[in-house]
């Protein structure tokens, strides 16, 4: 009737999140973390929308296979900031648009490349030691 339901036994790993107090740290501080979280992607999605938004008027018409349209950016924003065939990006643009082009391009990785996603990593860390501080105060 369920099919096979050694998947679900999988699931039964997931009690290792309660089990193992390293895990339930973890897990607990992630938590905690996310509203904190929450503002960094709505941020990341704001940034990001920006650039896509610039890039499709600045490079729509020259390069429409990764600026024609809105989504069509944001899709190309989105694998310059985890920098999935960044090379590629970049080369295709440069050779369209001119040098100019490089600039605003490794602006943009790096704001939300590396910006944006540590302030993620930072939140997370932060609440890591928050929860530290409250276990060594108890």
């Amino acid at each position: 009737m369920f099919g096979n339901l050694s998947a679900l036994r999988a699931l039964r790993l997931l009690r290792l999140l309660s089990v193992v107090p390293a895990f339930q740290t973890i897990t607990e501080a992630l938590i905690r973390a996310a509203t904190g979280a929450a503002a960094v992607f709505g941020l990341l999605g704001l940034v990001l929308s920006v650039f896509a938004l610039l890039s499709s008027k600045l490079f729509g018409s020259v390069v429409p296979h990764l600026y024609g349209n809105f989504h069509t950016s944001l899709l190309t924003h989105f694998q310059m900031m985890v920098f999935d065939n960044w090379r590629d990006i970049v080369n295709s643009t440069v050779e369209q648009t001119g040098v100019w082009a490089q600039w605003y391009i490794m602006g943009a990785s790096t704001i939300t490349g590396f910006i944006l996603v540590s302030l993620l990593i930072g939140v997370i860390i932060d609440s890591l030691n928050i929860k530290h501080s409250k276990d060594a105060d108890h």
